[in-house]
């Protein structure tokens, strides 16, 4: 039941008008402004007069206005963001960010070429472009000097507890170049011999520079290569 003077708003809807003194109803303005939350647009009071007027915050994100100006919605689909330039993407993935606009989105589907024009992957945990989510990621190029993945930014091996597992897959070889080499902290083929022993033509592991050879010292090469030997008496 409606009090004295109160009337319901039309269709039970929220009024989009605004009652005067003389109790006639009159569009919206600075000298007569909305009740509550409802926003002056165009004459009418309405929830969103566009997306700056809705929340991109999540969980329960509703950053879209939608067509009619009566509700601030999910986004659906990546046009639904474009007005939010540096989140242009929408999550449509279950969770606590599906609905929001984010920076971006990964998978084959998504828009992780908004990241990779910086050099850049998407992270699937926050839908936002960093370095990297995993060591390859930061091994596109050889010899690259920090081959090793940690809190999704790229950095030298040697900040790892286990730099070799860094370099395991690295085109530059296995093992992270230990501090006093020249190749400190980058990932190379060898650290001692062992890391060679599977390589015929050079079993040898220079250590200085992390690479496999065929000898490194004299005493390493044959007679027939001019290494050291003894004369027949």
């Amino acid at each position: 039941m409606t009090g004295p003077g109160s009337s319901p708003p039309r269709s039970g809807l929220r009024a989009r008008e605004v009652c005067d003194a003389d109790h006639t109803c009159q569009p919206c303005s600075e000298t007569l402004p909305c009740e509550g939350d409802l926003i002056c647009f165009e004459g009418e009071c309405v929830v969103c007069a566009d997306d700056t007027d809705c929340s991109n915050d999540v969980p329960g994100a509703t950053p879209v206005c939608n067509a009619s100006h009566s509700a601030c919605e999910p986004c659906a689909i990546d046009d639904d963001c474009e007005s939010r330039e540096e989140t242009p993407a929408c999550v449509t993935d279950e969770g606590d960010f599906e609905g929001s606009c984010q920076q971006c989105t990964p998978g084959e589907l998504g828009n992780a070429d908004i990241c990779e024009a910086a050099g850049e992957v998407c992270n699937p945990d926050d839908y936002t472009c960093v370095e990297c989510n995993a060591h390859p990621d930061c091994q596109e190029m050889s010899g690259d000097p920090t081959p090793a993945c940690d809190a999704h930014d790229c950095v030298p091996c040697t900040d790892l507890d286990d730099g070799d597992e860094a370099c395991a897959d690295s085109t530059d070889g296995p093992a992270c170049q230990p501090a006093g080499t020249d190749n400190e902290g980058e990932c190379g083929e060898c650290n001692d011999d062992t890391d060679c022993s599977g390589k015929t033509a050079t079993p040898l592991c220079f250590e200085p520079a992390g690479t496999c050879e065929e000898c490194v010292v004299n005493a390493d090469c044959s007679v027939e290569k001019g290494g050291a030997y003894r004369f027949a008496k």
